[in-house]
């Protein structure tokens, strides 16, 4: 299940000072980078200290220019770096050769995920399933 909750500095919603459950992701929307040499338009971090929180920032300008000069939609950009983030925390460290996890991807890999064609390995599917079901069991457990 997918749910939004916008968290802005003057909300007054008390889930926002919450830590994240072992199956949420805090998605950030940034203006800019502030490291222009990087070419990725999202970065993404596992919190080293044991704790589960996932937290995503994705770079609204490389997301526009991204999708100008791949011409392709700024929404497709926007998914494939949120759902490539995503796999960065539930999958093993690194990239693959091919798929959504491949590093850069090449113009038949923006063609694929214009056409929704663009997914996971199967061995990565695999790997998302065991992460995602034992997070959930990390859930069960702590209530």
């Amino acid at each position: 299940m997918v749910s939004w909750l916008e968290c802005l500095p003057d909300s007054t919603d008390g889930r926002c000072a919450l830590a994240p459950e072992p199956l949420e992701f805090v998605v950030r929307l940034q203006a800019a980078r502030s490291d222009r040499a990087s070419h990725a338009c999202g970065v993404s971090l596992r919190p080293g200290n044991g704790a589960l929180g996932h937290f995503i920032t994705i770079f609204s300008d490389c997301i526009e220019e991204g999708a100008d000069r791949l011409l392709v939609d700024d929404a497709v950009v926007f998914a494939y770096t949120l759902v490539h983030e995503i796999g960065h925390l539930l999958l093993p460290a690194g990239h693959a050769p091919a798929g959504i996890m491949r590093a850069r991807p090449d113009a038949l890999d923006w063609q694929r995920a214009a056409e929704g064609s663009l997914g996971f390995t199967p061995r990565e599917v695999r790997l998302l399933r065991a992460a995602v079901r034992a997070r959930a069991q990390l859930m069960t457990h702590a209530r």
